[in-house]
């Protein structure tokens, strides 16, 4: 993507408080201090529940249209006020702050009315485990954390079970040809958004390597170490930001 000047959407310049707030929500560190996205296992204890739920479905009769909405969910931790940093990006629609799966699932429910279904749905939260792909939230004092990804990665082995069932706890509030933008380190490594795009039948845009966000004259900005990845419901794939390049937009 190029750098295209929002309309009306002018600053003074970068902004260090909101890179700061954001690089801690992605990395979980302090400017400055490297962290490898090295976690615990994911807590088993109740984390699952979301799972269990009947699934979110569409409540408006065959044949009538859905009111299309854009709508973003953030993963929110004592001291990251991230949402705010979300919402000067053009294209996220609503922004509200979730504190784990559970919490996400249920207030994309609640905030989805009678005849309306998510065109653009973006999720930010940390990585998944050691950078391989998806995201995760939790209790970080004791990282007791849910991961929408390879669950059996630190095992050697593969386990994607998380995320199929969470595509399958959404999908019935996308809308047709929706799209999935998930802000988080590594999000676009192993299967785990290849198998989001399929249960979901959305296509799914992921990162690679670490987001970052600024202000400049035109406005807020994003952009990646390593690029951006598209995923298809079809299995097919795109690069559709290489890395550096910045958007005022997400994608």
């Amino acid at each position: 993507m190029r750098r295209v000047d929002p309309s009306g959407n002018l600053t003074e310049g970068p902004s260090t408080g909101l890179f700061a707030g954001l690089r801690r929500l992605f990395t979980g560190t302090k400017p400055g201090r490297e962290m490898p996205n090295t976690v615990a296992p994911p807590s088993p204890d109740g984390s699952r529940e979301w799972a269990k739920a009947k699934p979110l479905e569409s409540r408006c009769p065959i044949g009538k249209e859905d009111v299309c909405r854009k709508l973003t969910l953030s993963y929110w931790h004592t001291g990251l006020h991230n949402w705010g940093v979300l919402s000067k990006l053009d294209n996220t629609g609503e922004v509200r702050p979730v504190s784990g799966v559970r919490h996400l699932v249920d207030t994309l429910g609640e905030n989805v009315k009678y005849c309306e279904c998510v065109e653009r749905l973006t999720i930010a939260a940390h990585g998944g485990l050691n950078e391989s792909g998806g995201f995760r939230m939790g209790d970080p004092a004791t990282e007791s954390w849910e991961v929408i990804g390879d669950l059996a990665y630190l095992r050697g082995q593969t386990d994607y079970s998380n995320v199929r069932s969470f595509g399958r706890a959404i999908k019935g509030v996308m809308c047709r040809n929706a799209t999935i933008n998930i802000i988080s380190c590594g999000g676009a490594g192993g299967q785990a958004m290849s198998i989001l795009a399929e249960e979901t039948g959305c296509s799914v845009n992921a990162i690679e390597g670490r987001p970052d966000v600024g202000a400049d004259m035109f406005g807020h900005y994003m952009k990646s170490s390593k690029g951006v990845v598209q995923f298809r419901p079809d299995g097919s794939r795109e690069d559709i930001m290489k890395a550096g390049d910045v958007t005022y937009s997400v994608w």
